[in-house]
């Protein structure tokens, strides 16, 4: 599976010019998938540089910034939660294409996003190509523009505005719905970004905001976390409690494993995040987006 994905990243994701020079940056957690990076750079006759950053560092070692600023390198970064928030290198995240990316002008770039190392192998060693057509399959088959009512065997039953929806990388459709227009409910039934579902969470919706946060057990430690972490980001910024994306999972790799970022591109799957969605063409600006749950099974229709 290594192999299998580090040929993806390289043949699909990178297109590395012959004899260009590749630093890859990696935390201990990724070493053998940097490994298998390194070996394929090779072998396309691409000479590695790794650059390893290891836990104990507080901030990123002199030859990784001066890798960011080389114009004479290609880079690959692969993330870690840790990596992501070492002085110096969150600060250098801008969004592309939807996307989380470092703002430097190494070419070819390629930066992973922030997930454990078994949830990057699965979604990286699904087939490029079929991930490619099957989220364009999606992504026509979605109600176009207008109102839309996604309705999930666990109890979900939402009606929004949607924007354009968007096909992401290899992993998912969304689109933004349209501010103060989402009215019902969603229930999450899968995961919460904490982890895999213990007890269903309900989230009631009026005018694109959430309204309630309950739950069939009040005490359910994911819930609860959960709960402390909306109500603390809504007191922080009003524009946090705007139902900022709607989602659908369309990676042939993932599986679900309560790794978030993994669990939302699970085939047969419906996200929902808050906050802010100027990142995906909408008009709720906010330094946040989050609070991500995933529901099985969702269904879409228009409305008249």
């Amino acid at each position: 599976m290594i192999e299998r994905a580090a040929a993806n990243i390289l043949d699909h994701f990178l297109r590395v010019p012959a004899g260009r020079t590749v630093a890859v940056v990696y935390p201990p957690e990724k070493a053998a998938v940097a490994e298998a990076l390194a070996r394929g750079l090779a072998e396309r006759g691409c000479p590695p540089l790794p650059l390893p950053v290891p836990d104990e560092v507080a901030g990123l070692p002199e030859s990784v910034l001066a890798a960011f600023g080389n114009l004479d390198l290609g880079l690959i970064v692969l993330l870690s939660h840790r990596l992501f928030a070492r002085q110096g290198l969150a600060a250098l995240f801008v969004m592309r294409d939807g996307q989380p990316s470092l703002d430097v002008e190494c070419s070819p770039l390629f930066v992973d996003t922030v997930i454990a190392a078994d949830s990057f192998l699965r979604v990286y060693s699904s087939d490029p190509a079929e991930d490619q057509a099957h989220l364009t399959r999606l992504r026509d088959s979605l109600p176009a523009e207008g109102l839309v009512r996604v309705t999930a065997p666990g109890g979900t039953d939402l009606v929004f505005r949607a924007r354009q929806w968007q096909a992401c990388a290899h992993t998912e459709v969304l689109t933004a719905p349209v501010e103060g227009t989402a009215e019902g409910r969603i229930v999450a039934d899968l995961s919460l970004f904490y982890g895999l579902v213990t007890a269903p969470v309900e989230l009631p919706l009026g005018a694109g905001r959430l309204t309630e946060m309950t739950c069939a057990t009040p005490d359910d430690r994911l819930f609860r976390m959960y709960e402390e972490e909306m109500q603390r980001r809504c007191a922080e910024d009003s524009a946090n409690a705007v139902l900022a994306e709607v989602g659908v999972g369309g990676n042939g790799g993932a599986i679900p494993s309560g790794i978030l970022m993994e669990d939302e591109a699970v085939r047969g799957t419906g996200h929902f995040c808050f906050g802010d969605n100027s990142r995906y063409g909408g008009a709720n600006a906010s330094d946040w987006h989050g609070g991500t749950v995933v529901v099985r099974g969702p269904a879409f229709q228009s409305v008249d």
